[in-house]
Parts: structure tokens; sequence; C-alpha cells
């Protein structure tokens, strides 16, 4: 009877330690995975486009001709202005945006232009000599990605990458200079 409970309990501690071996083998790797899991869909879950989330990246092309993202702006602050040159409203407030752009170079513009072929936003920029980034959403997918449904929409956001303030319609300068001193 001992020759057997012998037996068993060394076959026992063999199935153990088998057991404890994978875990100090493959338990770290599944458990960092796990963890960069959980933290992907928490970053995922701060993404949108309400105040206080992360504002979705995106690729767009420059009207100079580089690929920008939102991401690369990351510990700066950024206005981020949807518009389009046959708006009027955008029309109005171009002025502005680009004079506190010129005065106040703690803060990045980026305009993102609305459906509009190359050829007619390089006319409307280059006839006013306006030199905030001007970005290409032709298919108007950054557009829809930030729930654009009017013209002018401005988003303004903070180093870490958070929406801070949404503005539709016009803002003028007074307001811009405002907005810059109350939220950042």
């Amino acid at each position: 009877m001992r020759k057997y409970y012998l037996k068993y309990m060394v076959f026992g501690l063999a199935i153990l330690g088998l057991i404890s071996l994978a875990v100090v083998y493959v338990g770290p790797a599944s458990s960092d995975n796990l963890v960069n899991e959980i933290a992907e869909k928490e970053l995922n879950q701060e993404v949108g486009i309400e105040i206080g989330k992360f504002g979705p990246d995106f690729n767009l092309t420059a009207l100079r001709g580089d690929q920008v993202s939102l991401s690369q702006f990351r510990g700066q602050k950024v206005i981020l202005h949807f518009w389009a040159s046959w708006c009027p409203s955008c029309r109005e407030e171009m002025p502005d945006l680009a004079q506190f752009d010129t005065e106040y170079d703690d803060i990045t513009v980026l305009g993102v232009n609305v459906g509009e072929e190359e050829e007619a936003v390089n006319e409307f920029i280059n006839s006013n000599d306006y030199q905030f980034i001007v970005l290409l959403d032709q298919a108007s997918l950054v557009a829809g990605e930030y729930a654009v449904s009017v013209l002018p929409t401005t988003y303004f956001i903070d180093q870490e990458g958070r929406i801070k303030y949404i503005k539709r319609g016009i803002v003028n300068k007074e307001e811009l200079i405002e907005l810059r001193r109350e939220l950042f």
C-alpha cells in the first residue's frame, strides 16, 4: 500500500512541477498580452468626439503635399478647424483664424478642407496668403468621423490629444483668444 501511495505522490509532484513550469514560461507572456489588450480597450473607449475624449487620429494629405496625422501633434495644443471655400461663414472667419495663427505660435492650427478638389483649395488659400496648415479631406471621411454637420466646426485639442471644446459655426479672433486663455 505504501508503495502505491509513494508512486501517486511522485506522479502528483511531477504534474504539479509541469504546471508550475508552464505558468512560469507561459504565464507572464499571457498576462502581458492580457494587460496590453485591456489597456488598448480602455484607450479605445477614451477615443471619441466628445469633450474629454481623445480626438480620433487621422492621416490626411496637406496642401503642401506631406502626410499629416493628428497624433504627430501630441504635446502641442491644436485647433482642428473644418471648413470649405464655398462656405460663406468659413470665408468670413478665415482672416481672423489666419491672424490668430500668425500671432499665437503656441497653438497649431490645422485647417481641414471638407470635400473640395485640391486646385480650388490651393487657389483660395494662395489668393488670401493664409499660412496655417491646410489638410485635404476630399472624401469627407475625417469630417464624418468628427460628426461635422455644420461648416465651420472647430475642435480645440490639448497637448494630450483630448478634446477641450467644440465650436460649431463662426469663430472670431476675440473668441479664439478667450478660448486660448480659458482652455489652455
